[in-house]
């Protein structure tokens, strides 16, 4: 209590006051309410939808923490995040039962154009191998190599080492 560390009781009396004017407006209860309405249907959806709830999280990258913190609380969930696919581009994430499909264009090191063009090729269809998608969409080696190495193109059913030689092959040609 104020009185056992040695504060007056006047001085204790002076600043209950002060604080007992402020509760009155310190804090919108209208927006308190809308608050906690937030929140409770937040944790509702975690709780019965929880590779949507978090799918919707981490395609709209906001929060408060860093989005490693998200990916982790997907593992602590038990969802398992699948690697991008041509065919699956983005730019949301997607949920697939426990699993969690990466989006493509979230691939580090791909340009604007490039995104933009994956989601234009993807519009009209989809791609049936490495080649197909290499024509349709144009990314430079790098953007080619980056996307190898996160698996985009696995569905395809090659190795990616494999890849790769098809990779310097399409760019020395074509590139």
């Amino acid at each position: 209590s104020a009185h056992s560390r040695g504060h007056s009781p006047e001085k204790t009396a002076e600043v209950w006051e002060l604080v007992t004017g402020f509760a009155g407006y310190a804090f919108c209860k209208a927006h308190s309410t809308a608050y906690g309405v937030e929140a409770y249907q937040s944790a509702w959806l975690k709780r019965y939808f929880p590779a949507e709830f978090m799918s919707a999280v981490l395609t709209n990258g906001k929060g408060f923490y860093h989005p490693l913190v998200y990916v982790l609380e997907c593992h602590r969930l038990g969802l398992k995040l699948l690697p991008p696919s041509a065919n699956e581009p983005g730019p949301a994430f997607v949920p697939h039962g426990n699993l969690i499909r990466v989006p493509l264009t979230r691939v580090k090191g791909l340009t604007t154009r490039t995104t933009d063009a994956i989601l234009e090729a993807r519009e009209r269809g989809m791609f049936n191998s490495l080649a197909d998608f290499f024509r349709c969409v144009s990314p430079t080696g790098e953007e080619l190599e980056a996307m190898i190495r996160a698996g985009a193109f696995d569905e395809f059913g090659e190795t990616r080492t494999r890849q790769f030689w098809q990779a310097q092959h399409l760019l020395k040609t074509f590139g």
